[in-house]
């Protein structure tokens, strides 16, 4: 299968914060430019829909809790003339040739498509490391929780992970964790740092 081609000048891939600035960025410094977001999740916002943290004091000048900053960024990436498409993931980025378009494929509720473009921004956000790299066995070992997947789960899905839990580490991320877990009513037996202080 070999799906017609769309044109676009720049491509982003990721719609947490970085995505949603380069193309608020973007729509204000070359507004004729043609620009599409793709994002896998089926919201915009990335990390802050889900974060104890506060943002927006750098750009947007005020403080917002995560989620509203998320929901702050969703609302004005749409009203610029960005293509917006959620639920859609970048599965194959193709490099282009001197003098030629980049080429990638989206695979969403709609389809496969193919897009070219004249520039790709790449802002996938950070990744946790998965189990195997922590020496954790299995694919997806029963009550063992990225914080990310603590964090989508309590508070994007409101759902409990259990009664008791231990926290394993004592960085930010940690402690966010712990705070997750303390606001879905879960007890926290302890945390563990394998440095000998926490």
């Amino acid at each position: 299968m070999n799906p017609k081609s769309i044109a676009l000048d720049v491509a982003v891939v990721g719609g947490g914060p970085a995505g949603l600035s380069t193309c608020l960025e973007l729509s204000e410094i070359a507004p004729g430019l043609k620009v599409a977001l793709f994002e896998s999740e089926g919201a915009l916002g990335g990390i802050p829909r889900s974060s104890h943290l506060f943002f927006g004091m750098r750009d947007l000048k005020r403080i917002y809790t995560g989620p509203k900053y998320a929901r702050k960024l969703d609302e004005r990436v749409r009203r610029t003339a960005v293509e917006v498409h959620t639920e859609s993931t970048v599965f194959d980025i193709r490099p282009g040739e001197e003098q030629s378009g980049h080429s990638i494929h989206v695979v969403s509720p709609q389809g496969v498509q193919r897009y070219t473009c004249r520039f790709l921004v790449l802002a996938t956000g950070c990744c946790e490391t998965p189990f195997a790299a922590r020496l954790i066995p299995s694919v997806r070992p029963a009550g063992i929780f990225t914080g990310w997947q603590l964090r989508q789960m309590v508070r994007l899905f409101r759902l409990i992970p259990g009664r008791r839990a231990v926290v394993i580490g004592s960085e930010d991320a940690a402690f966010s964790a712990l705070m997750t877990l303390r606001s879905a009513g879960v007890t926290v037996a302890g945390m563990v740092e394998e440095d000998g202080e926490c």
